[in-house]
């Protein structure tokens, strides 16, 4: 495998491909690298166009782990992943109308602010902390996908991948800003399309030399293109699983979501933030697509091939980087390289812009005594620099890890993510939809939901639940958290809102929040004021 990739990949031509992208991205960074404040830093003086803020959601949304676990999830089973991301169409409505005008009216930097003015204090530090916990996991993940088919293509070492990417990419983030970070995702994002389609294009009318098109027969005959069960359970990975986890995936991404929440705010007005999010959405599900299109069509092609496939077999992750490497043709390896590349540094550097935005925002504005313009870039930069430290990290821990990298997000990454801000976006609806919840009925919320994800992942998982009734008396007689385990934030959010509404109800009866912290407030027509706190 190793041998045959790097007779087809390292040609001049590809090569030069791959550094054209690298100086062009370093190009956009030092020339953004005067910054004057945090404001520009982060928000970049509210300039930036608005089909540039859409693309740059989309690029930042997929990542290689759409280049890499999107073909692997189709090669091994079918579409029915599909389901799942398709979702952000209906959250999109919901949000474009309702959520975006109210954070444009309260929020100057970060997503969380909202909590404060809407819940408390207390919230708003305790989803920020857990979103930067979580965001050095995420961001391993995106260095190591690509790394991995990278060293896959190559046989460099992936430690050495992870290291000249991570850097790189910290470079330019680290020096522009969200300015360089944005126009950087525009063209990793056009980048990430345009391979994408090529790849597709290349298998439909050029891999079978039988006949264009013969390899979406095969594909379809051998059912690659199915949804799943549709089999009226919850407890199973049917196509209703999907979608329900869909659901909650996009409504947390466009709801609380911090590095979406910082786009909404660079556009000029609601309106131009709603269309960035349409552009973004719609390139989404088609890139979405193209990238499952490509697993079904690969398996169709070492179907009618098999001749072709290495004597050691590959993980579903691993095919789609060896056909780049070993089947494509010169010149375009590379360009599907530099997409390649692209994918992993636009979730990073985005990541790292946010969160640094936050930390910023949510915690050193709060208890500085003299919090300078300067002083705040001074810190952002210090946080953008130790975060993509513990990026490389949880990089390096993750070669480790012999199972698919979509496995590995949706019943590891998921999981933690559940642990660590379990009911938060539960917390959030209740803020947004009314104004009966109090702050006490929220927290109280808040807590019910962290309680049922503690207790559905112990009772949930197998391999936790089976090491707790070896070492925890009376263990059996708990009660078992039945449904699928991608389903632990559905219901935990569901929890956190059912409770904190009752408990408001019961607790505050005569509460009501602020008109303009709630949709309530869209139906008097209230005009956009940008918060100035």
């Amino acid at each position: 495998m190793t041998e045959a990739a790097t007779r087809n990949l390292l040609t001049p031509l590809d090569a030069g491909a791959v550094l054209l992208y690298l100086a062009a991205v370093l190009w956009i960074g030092l020339r953004y690298a005067r910054q004057e404040g945090a404001d520009s830093y982060f928000l970049g003086h509210k300039k930036i166009p608005g089909w540039a803020v859409g693309i740059s959601m989309f690029a930042s949304i997929l990542s290689s782990f759409t280049f890499i676990a999107f073909p692997g999830w189709a090669f091994d089973g079918n579409w029915a992943i599909l389901l799942r991301e398709f979702q952000m169409f209906t959250v999109l409505m919901i949000c474009g109308f309702w959520i975006i005008p109210i954070y444009r009216r309260v929020i100057r930097m970060s997503v969380y602010e909202y909590l404060e003015r809407r819940v408390g204090s207390f919230a708003r530090l305790y989803i920020s902390a857990g979103t930067i916990i979580l965001t050095p996991l995420g961001n391993g993940v995106l260095l190591y996908v690509v790394s991995l088919a990278l060293h896959s293509m190559t046989g460099w070492d992936i430690r050495a991948i992870i290291l000249t990417l991570g850097l790189i990419t910290f470079v330019y983030a680290f020096l522009g800003g969200i300015e360089a970070v944005v126009w950087t995702e525009v063209l990793q994002g056009l980048l990430f399309m345009g391979a994408g389609l090529v790849t597709v294009l290349f298998l439909i009318f050029w891999a079978s030399p039988d006949s264009a098109g013969s390899l979406l027969g095969v594909a379809w005959e051998g059912g690659k293109f199915g949804l799943g069960s549709w089999e009226p359970s919850l407890s199973k990975e049917t196509a209703w699983v999907f979608i329900v986890a869909g659901l909650v995936s996009a409504f947390a991404k466009f709801s609380r979501d911090p590095s979406m929440v910082q786009r909404y705010l660079l556009a000029s007005d609601s309106k131009a933030a709603f269309r960035a999010s349409l552009i973004s959405t719609l390139c989404c599900v088609l890139t979405w697509t193209l990238f499952t299109m490509i697993g079904s069509l690969l398996w169709a092609y070492y179907q009618t091939y098999p001749d072709r496939m290495p004597e050691v077999a590959l993980k579903g992750d691993e095919v789609f980087p060896y056909f780049m490497a070993s089947a494509m043709p010169k010149g375009v390896t590379g360009f599907i390289l530099a997409g390649l590349c692209a994918s992993a540094m636009s979730g990073l550097a985005a990541a790292l812009n946010t969160i640094g935005a936050v930390a910023v925002s949510d915690f050193y504005l709060r208890f500085a005594r003299h919090p300078s313009e300067r002083r705040q870039l001074l810190i952002s930069r210090s946080v953008v620099t130790v975060l993509a430290f513990l990026s490389l990290l949880c990089a390096w821990a993750l070669t480790f890890w012999d199972g698919g990298i979509m496995r590995f997000v949706l019943n590891v990454l998921t999981q933690v993510a559940a642990l660590v801000v379990g009911g938060a976006t539960g917390m959030f609806l209740l803020g947004l939809l009314t104004r009966r919840a109090s702050p006490r009925g929220i927290y109280i919320g808040l807590v019910a939901g962290m309680l049922f994800t503690t207790w559905a992942i112990l009772t949930g998982n197998p391999a936790i639940s089976d090491w707790m009734a070896a070492h925890v008396m009376l263990w059996d007689y708990v009660p078992r958290y039945s449904m699928h385990i991608w389903l632990v934030a559905f219901w935990a959010d569901a929890v956190a809102f059912v409770f904190g509404f009752g408990a408001s109800v019961l607790l505050d009866r005569g509460y009501r929040a602020p008109r303009e912290l709630t949709m309530w407030a869209l139906r008097e027509g209230k005009e956009e004021v940008p918060c100035q706190n």
